[in-house]
């Protein structure tokens, strides 16, 4: 279910987007090679697992930035989670992702729009219950 990371300071590890496409990440998210911070760690993938596992409901459709749903996991298990970690656990449980946009350090993940605004860490739930 969590990646496997070798012990090596260089070791990043690897993401297939739905295009196919494969990239390196990071605790930032994509991995830049003109900008860029050493590996998100085992416990960080698997905090994140965890709350998509338990929380986020899988769809076909890549819909929420990989930095939204960072920020409601943060807020669910009270510490911090790279956004690297996010899509790196998003990999590792099979959720399809595909780049925000081009060049973006973020994915779009494929989970359920109306089941993340209903879950009280969205930032969507929120916004809805300040006004």
């Amino acid at each position: 279910m969590v990646a496997h990371f070798s012990k090596a300071a260089n070791h990043y590890p690897v993401v297939t987007l739905v295009d196919g496409q494969q990239c390196e990440v990071d605790r930032d998210g994509i991995r830049d090679r003109q900008r860029s911070t050493r590996p998100p760690t085992r416990e960080e993938v698997k905090t994140a697992a965890r709350w998509l596992f338990n929380r986020a409901i899988a769809i076909k459709t890549p819909t929420i930035s990989s930095y939204t749903a960072k920020h409601a996991a943060e807020r669910y298990c009270r510490s911090y989670i790279p956004n690297g970690a996010m899509i790196v656990a998003a990999d590792r449980l099979g959720i399809c992702q595909r780049l925000a946009h081009w060049n973006s350090l973020n994915t779009k993940i494929a989970i359920s729009r109306r089941g993340f605004r209903l879950l009280p860490e969205s930032t969507m739930h929120h916004e809805e219950c300040s006004r």
